[in-house]
């Protein structure tokens, strides 16, 4: 039946604003909250993007980033489409400054966050967007530069890779040390995108780059639901690696 409050973010409020021992573990509402000084930005409402409006009636999948792994969802399926158009609208990156020096090259990419809580958000510790850059010398058909390259969509992120721009979150334990349990949570190490706001990563390519030389960029954001490691084989398999915006640009070097 109808109810006015099925219209408001509230509603989303006691299923999306989890805390234990004070740790703000999944705090969906609350980022919502904050970004939308309470909600007077009436355009953001949760339901405008996780029930948005096909004509005159809202859409009720309650759409959000995870997607069923007990089967396997085609990318033609309204699940998988779903998703991806969701994460698609999320955010927007763009190429902001590329520099090139003699044996340097610098590429200043900005990301713009399009949702009003942060990104990502609800089991954050569980999840993973990030940053996808190569440089390519399309002569030579050679990779000059890359960074957050997977070798297949299961493996893991190389957390090693300083030039690496990755936005999670992850619990830690009374020591400090990195867990899975919510339950036995005593902190939260944020490292997400924040609601409606924007950043900036910065690379430095070190080599020789010679006058004429054609070289390609290209930077995609990409997004898992699920850290390879919490899933079992046979759900991995069937988790897919979305791409939620892709930029890329050829230039010679002078």
């Amino acid at each position: 039946e109808y109810n006015p409050i099925f219209r408001q973010s509230e509603i989303c409020l006691p299923c999306h604003n989890f805390t234990i021992r004070g740790v703000k573990a999944e705090i969906t509402f609350s980022e919502w909250h904050d970004v939308t000084a309470g909600g007077m930005v009436n355009a953001l409402s949760c339901q405008s993007c996780h029930m948005p409006n096909l004509d005159g009636h809202h859409n009720h999948e309650f759409v959000g980033v995870d997607i069923d792994l007990t089967q396997d969802i085609p990318e033609d399926s309204l699940q998988y489409k779903s998703v991806e158009k969701l994460l698609q609208n999320s955010l927007e990156i763009k190429f902001e400054d590329i520099i090139i020096e003699p044996s340097k090259l610098k590429i200043l990419i900005s990301i713009q966050s399009l949702t009003a809580h942060s990104l990502p958000s609800g089991t954050s510790f569980s999840r993973e967007a990030w940053l996808e850059t190569v440089v390519k010398d399309v002569d030579k058909d050679s990779i000059l530069f890359s960074s957050g390259t997977l070798q297949d969509p299961t493996s893991n992120l190389d957390l090693s890779d300083s030039d690496l721009l990755l936005y999670s979150s992850n619990l830690l334990d009374a020591g400090g040390n990195i867990i899975h349990s919510v339950t036995d949570a005593y902190d939260i190490d944020r490292k997400m995108l924040p609601g409606l706001k924007s950043d900036e990563h910065l690379y430095k390519v070190d080599g020789s780059f010679i006058s004429g030389t054609q070289v390609n960029v290209s930077s995609m954001m990409h997004f898992r639901a699920f850290k390879p490691d919490l899933l079992i084989e046979e759900l991995l398999v069937r988790q897919p690696v979305f791409i939620m915006e892709k930029i890329d640009t050829t230039f010679i070097i002078p």
